[in-house]
């Protein structure tokens, strides 16, 4: 039940935009209609009137039965039962309400106090229970609870509303997800397919293109073989730098191809020891060129989360290329350490030798970026375009400082437990860096 106080009265007269007149809510509009379910002619008569003038519509029906028939017949806001009817009581009516499947809300009004009957009153649906008091002062307090019943029914109503909405955006949403998935799905099939075509273009195109390489290769030499007695010096420089081509581009080709696996293959991340890795390089550079007296300096101990045969990529074409930079300087140096930048390990292979001039800084990743000429120092500009795809699969960053004629340092940031790229396309990287 209801404890009404002034205090309530007005802060519900406020909301509804009225004014209280007789401690009871006065508007000048309204359209709320009521039933009033009343065996007691005359007391029905008065709350009749007591609502009208409140600006309720009021309908009254003598007993139960011909209550539930006009709730058949229209309808109503509130409707107010008697909980002491003859043959069809409060308590009858409240059960057939319950059976609809909309009824509007339920107020029991009884002259009797009695909790248990207000506590089946309530759980048999009813929104409120009201007590009629000898003094009658029910009535003034009777419009104040058919608001609030009123105002409670409307939250209801906005709360199913709600979770309507709620159940519909989830439904949409979940339609939406099924759709992306399957868009996933068929872009993934595609991509598979795709790199399996790139996959079978590149080894065609590297075979295709490195028979008539080694064709021309191997007749430029046997004609400097079998006719250097006939050729004058022209015709033989001319034949030697035939021969240089054709090598010059059949490395480039497998460099491309190197590219292109580093881009499409699968990332295995597990813990690598790049210190390892760059002594391994270190020998194998002292091997190759034994006449280049570089001291290598290898930080022991720097480990990093990633690809080991990507990364063995990336460690070996940095030592190569700070070997190939330092060749021609006196006491040439290369170290491969780490530091901490902003609470971040950034690995570096640094050199003492030719540098080059930070304003052409951009060009260095590019792809057949060369800044020093093809007769000072070979490659194919494309191993920093290999680094830099390999740090990036890692989402790492890759820079590099430079001066010239003081050398180079090439930085790299490797980010430790990504999420690996996968393009659900593995591929073998067994020929990566391995020629």
């Amino acid at each position: 039940m209801w404890t009404v106080t002034p205090a309530w009265i007005g802060s519900v007269a406020g909301r509804r935009g009225g004014t209280i007149e007789g401690g009871v809510v006065s508007e000048e509009i309204r359209s709320v209609r009521v039933l009033y379910m009343e065996d007691d002619a005359g007391l029905a008569r008065l709350l009749q009137r007591r609502l009208q003038r409140q600006g309720y519509s009021v309908d009254i029906a003598g007993n139960g039965d011909d209550g539930l028939v006009k709730l058949e017949q229209n309808n109503y806001d509130v409707v107010l039962v008697d909980y002491s009817m003859p043959s069809c009581d409060g308590i009858d009516v409240l059960r057939f309400i319950a059976e609809r499947k909309t009824s509007p809300p339920v107020i029991m009004i009884t002259g009797k106090g009695n909790e248990k009957v207000a506590v089946e009153a309530l759980q048999l649906g009813a929104s409120d229970y009201i007590v009629k008091d000898v003094e009658m002062g029910y009535l003034e307090f009777l419009p104040i609870v058919i608001e609030q019943v009123l105002q409670k029914q409307q939250l209801l109503r906005e709360r199913e509303e709600m979770l309507k909405t709620i159940q519909e955006s989830e439904e949409r949403y979940r339609k939406l997800t099924v759709h992306l998935e399957q868009i996933i799905r068929e872009r993934t099939a595609e991509l598979e397919a795709s790199n399996r075509e790139l996959e079978s273009f590149c080894y065609s195109v590297s075979h295709d293109l490195h028979a008539p390489l080694r064709a021309i290769s191997g007749y430029s030499k046997v004609l400097l073989e079998d006719c250097r007695d006939r050729l004058d010096d022209a015709d033989r420089e001319s034949l030697a730098r035939i021969g240089t081509a054709a090598v010059r581009m059949g490395e480039l080709i497998d460099s491309l191809l190197d590219l292109s696996r580093v881009a499409t293959c699968e990332l295995q991340r597990e813990p690598v020891d790049l210190s390892a890795i760059a002594r391994e390089a270190a020998q194998e550079l002292r091997e190759r060129d034994p006449g280049h007296a570089a001291a290598i300096r290898i930080a022991d101990g720097i480990r990093a989360d990633g690809d080991p045969r990507l990364l063995r990529v990336l460690i070996v074409n940095l030592m190569e290329n700070a070997w190939k930079f330092s060749r021609n300087i006196h006491s040439p140096i290369i170290e491969f350490g780490t530091s901490i930048m902003d609470g971040e390990t950034v690995y570096h292979v640094r050199d003492n030798g030719v540098g080059f001039d930070m304003a052409h800084a951009g060009k260095l990743f590019g792809m057949f970026q060369r800044l020093h000429p093809c007769d000072e120092f070979t490659g194919t500009g494309i191993g920093l375009a290999t680094v830099q795809r390999i740090v990036q699969r890692h989402k790492g960053r890759i820079w590099a400082r430079g001066e010239v004629g003081r050398g180079a340092t090439f930085y790299f940031t490797l980010r430790t437990g990504a999420n690996p790229y996968l393009d659900h396309s593995p591929r073998d990287l067994r020929s990566i860096g391995e020629r």
